[in-house]
């Protein structure tokens, strides 16, 4: 197999991207904290100020706590039956989206 890039080279901007984005959202936080005076807590992290409530708060809990098995699934799918895999895990998925939109507005 060719690689297009070194193994190194791919490190490296794994690495150095997601030390820019925390960077960035470090400098963000701190200047909300500054300039608007806010006070960071998890409650704070988790319901985005205060102006989500408890069912998307309880939606983000879920999928924090899920969202781990669902990628080595997608990847074990993806692994068995190639790049098609994933697209028909996620339209299995999907259903349970539009089922939860139905009941929402039912």
């Amino acid at each position: 197999m060719v690689s297009l890039l070194p193994e190194s080279t791919g490190y490296l901007i794994l690495v150095g991207i997601g030390l820019l984005f925390a960077f960035v959202v470090t400098l963000l936080i701190k200047a909300e904290t500054r300039w608007l005076g806010t006070k960071k807590t998890s409650y704070w992290f988790f319901t985005a100020g205060g102006n989500v409530k408890t069912g998307l708060v309880a939606s983000s809990i879920v999928s924090t706590w899920t969202w781990a098995a669902t990628l080595l699934q997608s990847s074990t799918v993806a692994y068995q039956f190639g790049i098609s895999g994933p697209f028909w895990y996620a339209a299995g998925a999907s259903i349970q989206i539009l089922l939860f939109q139905l009941w929402r507005h039912g």
